[in-house]
């Protein structure tokens, strides 16, 4: 299918009432791929490749590479998402696991009753649930309702405190701020995390 053919497809796709983040995922990153002359794997790769410029060097550089111009063509024409938002809402969808997306693409499965499966790490049993939901239909609530059996918050402690710690420092944030030594500990802190995370 040639450029213009897929832009009228896509925004036909786009009034759907149940066109899923998964479904704008996909049809923007084929959008891309073809106004770039290249694969969906190239088109993420410059997404990812803009998202760096960006938070190394500032937008300065990134209005001076040579394919942003396509790109804002491309999320102006989609538009509802500015590019930065795909890069940290959109694509983090793509390390869901394969088959959980193949089910959604297929219409096997809605889009919100994947990712709830998704959630649950053993692939055997995240695999068993999947193809129930299908067989059965299973609702939303029903599936929740088994991921929380199967995964229960008290596997995951890192979880909890984290989510723990991060409440407590935004209640504690005002006053943190109000002294300069302890606000120089905390940018610390932070920098290590988001070092550490940069590494990942």
């Amino acid at each position: 299918m040639g450029l213009e053919a897929f832009k009228a497809s896509l925004a036909e796709n786009k009034n759907r009432r149940d066109f899923s983040a998964l479904e704008d995922l996909d049809g923007t990153l084929k959008l891309l791929s073809l106004s770039i002359e290249g694969t969906v794997e190239e088109a993420i790769s410059l997404l990812y490749q803009i998202d760096n410029l960006k938070r190394r060097s500032g937008l300065k550089n990134v209005l001076e590479h040579p394919k942003f111009d396509t790109i804002q063509v491309v999320f102006g024409f989609c538009g509802g998402i500015t590019w930065e938002s795909f890069v940290k809402t959109r694509l983090p969808l793509l390390k869901k696991p394969q088959e959980i997306l193949e089910a959604i693409r297929q219409g096997k499965i809605e889009y919100t009753k994947g990712l709830e499966i998704a959630k649950i790490d053993n692939s055997t049993v995240r695999q068993e649930l999947l193809w129930e939901a299908i067989a059965n239909n299973l609702s939303l609530a029903e599936i929740k309702k088994r991921v929380k059996v199967i995964k229960p918050s008290s596997e995951n402690p890192i979880q909890t405190r984290l989510d723990s710690a991060y409440k407590q420092f935004k209640k504690s944030l005002k006053n943190i701020e109000k002294d300069p030594k302890q606000l120089q500990e905390a940018e610390s802190l932070l920098f290590k995390i988001e070092e550490f995370l940069q590494k990942k």
